[in-house]
């Protein structure tokens, strides 16, 4: 995104006596702020994605693992463990867990749509 910046944004500030780290942090980065940031959403959808395979690829494991060669717990997993149990506390906390997530996702879209929202600029 920063290479999209056009070159004569750049230009116009080196013309007016900016040095690179002030063309950089006052001029390409701010421009480029809403491309980088839709980059970072979409790396994370694409995280968010992959948690499905994970149900598989889990295998079930229920217990905390520090060895990255052996099967790991998914929340995915556990959710859908604890929401087919005939325990209510079991189905209480697969909701939990569901609105803990909903939340997450609610609260990283605010934060990214007040990041990259636009000023608006008034003509004369």
């Amino acid at each position: 995104m920063l290479r999209l910046v056009p070159h004569p944004h750049r230009e116009a500030s080196a013309g007016l006596g900016a040095s690179k780290a002030q063309t950089l942090f006052m001029v390409i980065l701010p421009a480029a702020k809403a491309g980088i940031t839709t980059g970072i959403m979409l790396a994370i959808a694409r995280v968010a994605g992959e948690t499905a395979p994970l149900l598989f690829t889990a295998l079930g494991n229920d217990q905390a693992v520090y060895n990255p060669s052996q099967p790991y717990p998914s929340l995915t997993l556990k959710i859908w463990q604890y929401s087919q149990s005939a325990e209510p506390a079991w189905r209480h906390q697969a909701w939990t867990a569901v609105l803990v997530l909903v939340t997450m996702v609610l609260l990283f879209t605010a934060a990214v749509r007040f990041t990259v929202r636009g000023r608006k600029v008034r003509s004369i």
